[in-house]
């Protein structure tokens, strides 16, 4: 905390940085940038989030110089790996974390007696830079043209390990990885049985990295332009971010206008307003020369790969073709319509989101207000929360309070989610006399009329009876849904969705601005329910990671892809069908029609060489050889 106060930041009551949610990474001093905790309470994918957004910040300073400083790392030649196999074991402690539940020391001595194992140790963390000298030493010292770790999963390890390999001469592709902790430790008690296991992986790891071949990584040029899909705030911050960085960018808007829903709020809970944010944001973005905007326009068509997408955009009237080296979706999202609660029946009957507008414009007048929360979230249909739901009954109720004092405002919850430092509303509202009542989700509220007047109808589990509440309006806090044409967009980028619809990320936890398929990244309620900030940082993340593709010049695809027997293949177009990546297509060759694979999108899966009729595509780096090597391995011991 002293090197943080000698920097002058500003610090909340709690002590926590001071970000803004229209600026969530930048602190009161320019150019000083809060990620994770040091900024309030933060789970984990919005740490990686917003940690993506201040680097992506920070890049926007010194894009004038970028390269400036850059020095080309240069390799050393690589070894021939075609003699014997000299393979080198490494098997870490990781802490507690595997050597709390297996037994390292015997995994290793078991190693150092496989065929081809030449030198095994241990490491208490392999992944650290002293772990990894330690690799290159070894290779070195002992002409090893094999590696194998036993470590943590090779999701978040390989390529380090894989570039520590050929820093020390040897191709990348010649390492192999044993999963011991996730697979192992971290799934068993038991320590014999997880020693046992243990072994048993290193042992088959080796089995197959004795068979592992040298493999070519391919540069692919990229165009330095980015494509933006969603004019809300959002995709308006992904566009600024990745300007900011001196790319072009191409911002395609469904509607007419930009700004999307932030144009429908009035306030935010700390008291900004974020129609005037919105309308600046907007203005920012339409006098940027980097930023060519596409209105009243959908995306119809995109082909190609990271580095090189060819888009097809269309406005009615005319079509529009455009390259992009890299892709951000931020299409945002959409209030759902109410069903029940007099909902369209009666005017005294509304969402949030018009009381919020009602209230800002003046025309709020009543003596009792029952808000109901989680209108079509949290059911059968949709079981997600929309997250923005309690902040907004809060704000609403602080607003009434704050208008008419006298007013009686009664909030019908199931949980309350006042996260982070919403907690201090929450009790703010309670000090100005909003009730709170906790109902039954398998007894929701009712809303009915009796005569002229609106009646309520709640079973409480904090009352032991059905309580029958008169009120002259009724505010509902209803679901955020997946924007219009959400299930066409991902088609056409052949980027998943989750089951509610939302756009789906590579990983919850360690790529949260990702898509799978390299190249496109995704931002704001197109992912999922968010608030202002959330949406904000995650849009400069998403743009930070655009942009990083289009500063490298080149990208680097892997060499560990399905290479096609052309001689063998019989082009039934199979593998075309069933690959997810649409990485396969088929090309003539002759009079037949044989495979070809892209290498750009090639993610090595293998479900093309699974149901290749002719058993005419092999997965580099997961060969039949290789795979039954690992499986025999395993069975001469069972």
């Amino acid at each position: 905390m002293s090197a943080v106060a000698e920097l002058g930041v500003e610090h909340d009551n709690y002590g926590f940085i001071k970000t803004g949610p229209f600026a969530p990474a930048d602190t009161s001093v320019p150019g000083v940038y809060a990620l994770g905790a040091a900024a309030g309470p933060r789970d984990i994918p919005e740490t990686v989030a917003r940690a993506t957004a201040a680097a992506a910040r920070a890049q926007a300073l010194l894009a004038g110089e970028r390269n400036a400083l850059t020095v080309k790392k240069e390799y050393p030649e690589e070894k021939d790996a075609s003699g014997e196999p000299r393979i080198g074991v490494f098997v870490c402690h990781c802490g507690s974390n595997i050597a709390g539940t297996v037994d390292v020391e015997k995994v290793k001595h078991l190693a150092e007696n496989l065929a081809g194992v030449v030198y095994a140790e241990t490491n208490l963390y392999t992944c650290s830079a002293e772990g990894c000298e330690k690799i290159r030493e070894a290779i070195a010292a002992h002409d090893l043209n094999r590696v194998v770790v036993a470590a943590c999963t090779p999701r978040t390890h390989e390529p380090l390990f894989r570039e520590t390999c050929r820093e020390a001469g040897l191709n990348r592709y010649l390492f192999e990885m044993a999963n011991v902790r996730d697979q192992c430790s971290w799934v068993h008690k038991d320590r014999e049985q997880a020693t046992k296991k243990a072994a048993d992986l290193v042992r088959m790891s080796v089995a197959k990295a004795g068979l592992l071949k040298p493999l070519p990584m391919y540069e692919i040029p990229v165009t330095p332009v980015a494509l933006v899909i969603g004019g809300g705030i959002a995709g308006l911050a992904a566009a600024e971010a990745i300007a900011a960085q001196g790319f072009e960018v191409h911002l395609v808007e469904r509607e007419k206008n930009l700004g999307g829903n932030l144009l429908k709020l009035r306030t935010t809970l700390s008291g900004e307003n974020p129609y005037d944010r919105a309308a600046d944001a907007v203005a920012k973005v339409g006098s940027n020369k980097l930023v060519k905007v596409h209105t009243g326009t959908t995306v119809s068509a995109v082909s190609g790969y990271v580095g090189n997408f060819q888009v097809e955009l269309d406005a009615g009237s005319k079509k529009e073709n455009i390259a992009a080296g890299s892709i951000v979706v931020a299409t945002g999202g959409r209030e759902w319509s109410p069903e029940g609660f007099l909902a369209g029946e009666d005017d005294r009957v509304m969402t949030s989101s018009e009381l919020e507008r009602r209230i800002a414009d003046g025309k709020f007048e009543a003596q009792r207000v029952v808000m109901v929360q989680c209108v079509g979230s949290r059911c059968e249909e949709r079981p997600y929360c929309s997250r923005v739901c309690c902040g907004l009954a809060l704000k609403n109720a602080l607003s009434i309070k704050e208008q008419e004092p006298g007013a009686e405002v009664i909030v019908l919850y199931r949980d309350l989610m006042a996260h982070g430092l919403k907690e201090d509303y929450f009790t703010l509202a309670r000090e100005a006399g909003v009730v709170f009542l906790r109902y039954n989700p398998d007894e929701p509220p009712t809303v009915s009329k009796a005569g002229d007047a609106l009646q309520v109808q709640v079973a409480s589990p904090e009352v032991d009876e059905t309580l029958e509440i008169a009120a002259d309006l009724v505010a509902l806090s209803v679901a955020i849904v997946p924007a219009e044409g959400s299930k066409e967009l991902s088609e056409i980028l052949k980027v998943p969705l989750d089951a509610a619809g939302f756009f789906s990320e590579a990983h919850i936890k360690l790529r949260p601005v990702d898509f799978a398929s390299d190249g496109i990244f995704l931002a704001g309620v197109a992912h999922s329910p968010k608030e202002i900030s959330e949406n904000i940082a995650q849009a400069q993340a998403a743009g930070g990671r655009a942009a990083s593709i289009l500063a490298r010049g080149v990208f680097a695809a892997e060499g560990a892809v399905a290479k096609v027997d052309e001689e063998a293949c019989r082009g039934c177009g199979v593998c075309v069908s069933v690959c997810p990546y649409g990485a396969i297509s088929l090309a003539a060759k002759g009079e037949a029609l044989v495979a070809s694979v892209n290498p750009a999108l090639c993610k090595s899966c293998g479900t093309c060489a699974g149901a290749c009729l002719s058993t005419a595509i092999t997965t580099e780096h997961f060969t039949n050889e290789q795979i039954f090597a690992a499986i025999a391995a395993k069975m001469e011991v069972v």
